[in-house]
């Protein structure tokens, strides 16, 4: 059984299929629809108003020979009975147990006002394009990958924008100040107002949103407002069956295992030393891996994690680790731009703007685990 019918959860099912499973088959999911990709929504979905496409062909489900339960969500597990109760009041016995439930936005604190808005699903995708279209303009607040992704599509729908970031600038924690100054300096090119080192202090309006309120006193009029703070584990559930970490990622070993026969993947697991890692690609390796494990090949994952970000005509690479605790050493390269990140001496991840080819590269020497000198050869050759 698989709860979270998203990418991991779907990848699970056809990896079991593909690897010689040939029991019952459940797919739990909490949206209505069939599990579609999720990257495209805060870009072309975003853009054109267009469903992100279906990660499986709709007459591809007959040959997984899977019991589909959409709709519904999971509420409670019981690892001693092994049953998982859903929230319509069915109870499901299982054998094995993979957990795949993703994560949820963060908000802001205080009352929700109509016009504000996240994005994880179709629905809030539809919700958003539909009012940045009507007022032409949106406020954004947060500059991770979310942030600067929506900001550039509401350029492209030719909205005004303006981007409140708390820090010195959009994903400076994840690139370092070099490459994130260049990534800053392409969204103001493209007409984004930058709001920098700010937050917000009080969302203003009656019943819809009217206007932030900055810490620095400062007032934004605004009718749209897209809340991007990062998310959390979508675990709240669990609490009382599973280990969870105080981020609240399900607690497993290097394989995915959390408990005797539950085993858990994507935005919402810890893996070995407890990182979680929430992108797309992970979530796909991460699926074969407590695959085979499900069937007996214990199997750790240790692919190098990637991630990739649309913006304007631009795209940003990551691969390995790259955050605040790296240093970061920025190196030109033709039109782009690439930062190595060095952990105590050690090559341990990469951002890379504009540089699409070399990214392969320096992710194979990554997982070589080779040196700074390797990567500056790869990028450069």
């Amino acid at each position: 059984m698989v709860v979270g019918a998203g990418l991991g959860g779907l990848r699970t099912v056809e990896e079991l299929r593909r690897a010689g499973h040939t029991g019952p088959l459940t797919l739990v999911g909490d949206e209505d629809e069939r599990p579609y990709d999720r990257p495209p929504l805060s870009k072309g979905a975003l853009q054109t108003g267009s469903p992100a496409p279906l990660l499986r062909p709709v007459e591809d489900y007959p040959d997984l020979d899977l019991d589909l339960r959409l709709g519904v969500a999971a509420s409670r597990l019981d690892t001693v009975a092994r049953e998982l109760c859903l929230a319509d009041g069915t109870v499901l016995a299982y054998d094995a147990l993979v957990l795949a439930p993703g994560a949820e936005p963060r908000r802001l604190p205080g009352p929700q006002l109509a016009g504000m808005h996240v994005l994880r699903t179709q629905h809030d995708a539809a919700a958003l394009r539909a009012d940045v279209v009507r007022q032409g303009a949106v406020t954004v607040v947060g500059g991770g990958f979310i942030g600067c992704e929506v900001a550039a599509s509401a350029r492209h729908l030719g909205a005004d924008v303006d981007l409140v970031e708390l820090l010195a600038g959009p994903l400076v924690r994840v690139l370092g100040p070099l490459l994130a100054a260049r990534l800053a300096a392409l969204h103001v090119a493209r007409g984004v107002r930058l709001h920098r080192g700010v937050g917000v202090r009080a969302v203003l309006g009656d019943g819809a949103v009217e206007a932030l309120e900055l810490a620095d006193g400062r007032v934004l009029p605004t009718r749209v407002v897209l809340v991007g703070l990062g998310v959390v584990p979508a675990t709240a559930w669990l609490a009382d069956a599973l280990p969870l970490a105080p981020d609240g990622g399900v607690v497993c070993d290097a394989a995915g295992l959390a408990a005797d026969g539950v085993w858990a993947l994507g935005d919402a697991a810890g893996w070995g030393a407890g990182r979680r890692i929430e992108h797309w690609t992970s979530a796909v390796e991460q699926a074969a891996a407590v695959a085979q494990s499900v069937l007996g090949s214990p199997t750790p994952d240790t692919s190098v994690p990637y991630i990739w970000s649309e913006q304007y005509d631009s795209i940003l690479q990551c691969v390995g680790e790259v955050g605040p605790d790296t240093e970061a050493d920025v190196l030109e390269v033709g039109p782009g731009l690439a930062a190595l990140h060095v952990l105590d001496g050690r090559l341990v991840g990469a951002a890379l703007l504009d540089l699409r080819r070399q990214t392969g590269r320096v992710r194979r020497v990554l997982a070589a685990e080779g040196s700074v000198e390797d990567a500056r050869s790869a990028l450069l050759r």
